[in-house]
């Protein structure tokens, strides 16, 4: 008994430190644990855990605040991160951060702010590597379930996108040949 209260105050005491800590300074943490290929298997898997959650839960005290060269290096990190990642699990938890910051990036009017999202969920289904087409069909089926759009309706869309193509249709028949004049 006095073993199984040690540890639930240990807990406590975790989770209270951990609540204290800035937004921003947890979001820097995190991130570094995340794609700290050297850290343990489970300190990544808490810190992407933990980084998607404070991206659903506070993702406007902490992603808009940061610069926007800052912005755009997270994006990148996590883009690049995802791919070179061969733990499936950990390529599984990437895609959950990367889906939610993406959710996160379409304003109220539907328009995209991480237009690079697209083009890297092209890349990665037309990517030789099972592992890219793997991620590619993860983030397409997370942002499905999340009712969030792809395109925004008011900008034109991606030569590669075609509204009669479905993504499973994007993933396995590549590009229409339709666009083929304007890549």
């Amino acid at each position: 008994m006095p073993m199984r209260l040690c540890r639930y105050d240990k807990s406590l005491l975790a989770q209270n430190t951990y609540d204290q800590i800035a937004a921003e300074t947890k979001f820097q943490l995190l991130l570094t644990n995340v794609v700290n290929k050297t850290a343990s298997e489970d300190a990544r898997t808490m810190a992407a855990v933990l980084l998607r959650r404070l991206l659903t839960t506070s993702f406007d005290e902490v992603f808009p605040t940061l610069p926007p060269e800052a912005q755009g290096q997270v994006r990148a990190q996590l883009l690049s991160s995802v791919q070179q990642e061969e733990d499936g699990n950990m390529r599984k938890k990437l895609c959950d951060i990367i889906s939610e910051l993406a959710h996160n990036m379409i304003d109220d009017e539907g328009n995209n702010k991480w237009p690079e999202f697209l083009q890297f969920l092209f890349e990665s289904a037309s990517s030789p590597s099972i592992a890219h087409k793997e991620i590619a069909l993860t983030l397409f089926r997370e942002k499905v379930q999340s009712s969030t759009p792809l395109v925004s309706t008011e900008a034109p869309p991606h030569p590669l996108v075609t509204t009669e193509a479905t993504p499973h249709q994007a993933v396995v028949e590549g590009p229409s040949d339709a666009h083929d004049d304007k890549l």
